[in-house]
């Protein structure tokens, strides 16, 4: 499964002619990082932003949105994965505080999407994005996130993380 979702992001970034920050050379360099949290996030930005300022470039906003809605969704994803299921410690604290800060910029990223609103596509990937959204609707602060509410998001991001890399497979 890994390595078609590798073969089609590939496929993807070569058919938008966008730089790939999923060639064999950057895989390989995800996976050398994959357990140093602040290479990796780093490595992710910087893929992010090549990405981006093509698309923006090239005025592909409507892409340049979905690019930046993945990129924060796998940010998400891969944030509340690396938290487990164990207990909220000193640890662990700092990445409690940055998924409760993912907040802001889900409320951006609705605001960008919106602009193409009209498009069906759209439509359904921003009701997904309210439904994530929603689980953050309680918290006003980010001690308020707990075990349960990181697991509540996490479950959501990654529900549409997986929808979104089922319709690619087909």
């Amino acid at each position: 499964r890994n390595r078609l979702l590798c073969e089609n992001r590939q496929k993807i970034a070569d058919e938008l002619n966008i730089p790939s920050a999923f060639s064999e050379e950057g895989l390989s360099k995800y996976e050398l990082y994959r357990d140093n949290r602040d290479s990796l996030v780093q490595l992710i930005y910087r893929s992010f932003h090549e990405v981006d300022t093509v698309l923006k470039t090239n005025e592909r906003i409507a892409m340049a949105e979905l690019v930046v809605t993945g990129c924060w969704l796998e940010g998400l994803y891969l944030a509340t994965k690396a938290l487990g299921k164990g207990p909220k410690t000193e640890q662990n604290k700092s990445l409690y505080k940055t998924i409760w800060e993912q907040k802001y910029y889900l409320n951006n990223i609705l605001m960008g999407l919106n602009e193409f609103k009209n498009d069906a596509f759209f439509q359904r990937l921003m009701t997904e994005l309210e439904g994530v959204k929603w689980c953050y609707s309680s918290l006003a602060n980010p001690t308020e996130l707990n075990e349960s509410e990181a697991a509540k998001i996490g479950q959501k991001a990654e529900l549409l993380r997986n929808r979104i890399t089922d319709a690619l497979l087909q």
